[in-house]
């Protein structure tokens, strides 16, 4: 077992109710809408991109958000399983909430949260069947699963299959924009990110790194078990083999393909690399990160011949995504044990092991960065109080570089709307100059400022290579913020 806590390269190697009201559940029938998105809106609606479409499927418009909760149900000692209506989903979903032993049902304690996501062909049961309870009975921290469908992926779907009825899944609107705000509003949890922590298995060791680089507002912490934070790895070949795997999803009871997740891999490969959080290590500089997988071969859990190439693969991916950080001189703790197989026991171990390493974290503060880098494709995204907006015609990065409130670096293609955080003084002047353009604005009420980033012509085609570092072909501009006297 190597354990290890990095910031360079390391070397590795492959073979190495009433029952509800008392215990402090609230049964409300309230919508609940994301907070985040209230406090901090985004400019304006940015284009939808465009280009080359995935044939087969149709393209989603952006989901609408506000869950209602419909009912809850006891499934254990400490555990709720409660059904929302989401509107992100349109359908009703399911999240189990598993609360501490000694909880306080007062609201005088205000409680850590661990958002837990399960794996492939898993749901928010998974954890509760595979003793939940008893494995965190003496840890002091909520811990959240919602359902993430068998084959979710927690991502908002680029579609779906053409002539289908059901809509396109939005997972990852349903688990930030609904169940997050849900969670905050009904029970006595930590409002600061210091006290919030994700975590997954397999595909849930994904959305435990993914959700923090899109939302790195959200936790202060993610771990990965076995996770798949690399399905870019070896491309176009995993992105390939998943597709024809995913065959069997044209099935009616499967709903979409797996082409309509990500999009085509080879036309589309910036839907595919703009939802993979090794390539957008950067966003995670100011988080903790707990890494860990055997490699494939058998280990103390399995029989003596019971090779799984799953675990392989994940290891590879792990792998990947380390070595990414290191790029970023981003620091991590890794536990690549070794031999172990893609299940159960390894899982279980390392859910108590995590918590162990998480749970003195959560006295320590988690401030804001003065000083950020960050990158995404999305038209419209927010990063520690920043927001923003990008007009352009195709799928790609856009890469932000020192962002601070006297400025930033911008590279990429279209026009980028930003909104600042309430750094400025209401009502005063300030000059944002990006090159030769010169413009003054007048910061709001709150202390916001609200500008233009010309970056010329959007580029004709979607992205297809995805450096390390920003493009040096591509546009970039130097923006600095002035107030003026």
């Amino acid at each position: 077992m190597t354990i290890r806590s990095s910031r360079g390269p390391a070397a590795r190697a492959l073979c190495a109710c009433a029952l509800l009201s008392a215990c402090g559940l609230p049964s409300t029938g309230s919508d609940t809408t994301s907070p985040a998105d209230a406090r901090h809106p985004v400019p304006v609606a940015a284009l939808p991109e465009g280009g080359q479409h995935t044939p087969g499927c149709q393209a989603a418009d952006p989901p609408v958000v506000g869950a209602t909760e419909v009912g809850r149900t006891p499934v254990g000692e400490r555990s709720w399983s409660i059904e929302l209506a989401s509107e992100a989903m349109q359908r009703n979903e399911s999240v189990m909430v598993t609360l501490p032993r000694d909880y306080d049902p007062s609201g005088r304690t205000r409680y850590p949260v661990l958002l837990l996501f399960h794996g492939s062909a898993g749901s928010e049961r998974d954890y509760i069947d595979h003793d939940l309870e008893a494995l965190t009975a003496d840890y002091p921290v909520i811990i959240v699963t919602p359902n993430g469908g068998p084959e979710g992926s927690y991502a908002d779907w680029y579609g779906a299959l053409a002539g289908n009825p059901e809509p396109a899944p939005a997972w990852e609107s349903f688990h930030m924009r609904e169940v997050v705000p849900f969670i905050r509003a009904q029970l006595p949890v930590r409002e600061d990110r210091g006290g919030w922590a994700t975590a997954g298995l397999s595909a849930g060791g994904n959305a435990a790194m993914k959700y923090l680089t899109a939302n790195p507002q959200l936790a202060r912490a993610a771990g990965a078990f076995s996770g798949a934070v690399d399905t870019t790895l070896d491309y176009p070949y995993y992105p390939t083999l998943q597709t024809v795997l995913g065959t069997p999803s044209l099935l009616p009871t499967q709903g979409p393909t797996d082409l309509c997740r990500w999009g085509d891999p080879i036309l589309q490969k910036a839907w595919w690399f703009g939802d993979v959080p090794t390539h957008h290590a950067e966003n995670l500089a100011f988080h903790e990160l707990w890494v860990t997988s055997g490699n494939g071969l058998p280990g103390e859990y399995d029989l003596p011949a019971q090779v799984d190439p799953i675990e392989t693969h994940t290891y590879l991916m792990a792998l990947s995504f380390l070595e990414a950080l290191d790029h970023e001189h981003i620091g991590y703790t890794e536990v690549l044990y070794g031999a172990g197989t893609h299940s159960w026991p390894y899982w279980q171990r390392a859910l108590v092991q995590y918590l162990d390493w998480l749970m003195p974290r959560f006295d320590d503060p988690a401030p804001t960065p003065d000083r950020f880098d960050h990158r995404s494709t999305r038209a419209n995204f927010s990063a520690w109080g920043w927001h923003f907006a990008i007009h352009r015609d195709v799928k790609e990065f856009v890469y932000l570089e020192a962002v601070t409130t006297g400025g930033l670096v911008v590279t990429g293609s279209g026009r980028l709307e930003l909104l600042t955080p309430p750094f400025a003084e209401p009502g005063a002047r300030y000059r944002i100059t990006t090159g030769r353009d010169d413009r003054t604005v007048v910061a709001d009420a709150v202390g916001r400022l609200l500008f233009v980033v010309d970056l010329g012509p959007s580029h004709p085609e979607h992205q297809r290579d995805f450096p390390a570092e920003p493009p040096s072909d591509w546009p970039t501009r130097q923006v600095t913020i002035q107030r003026i006297e």
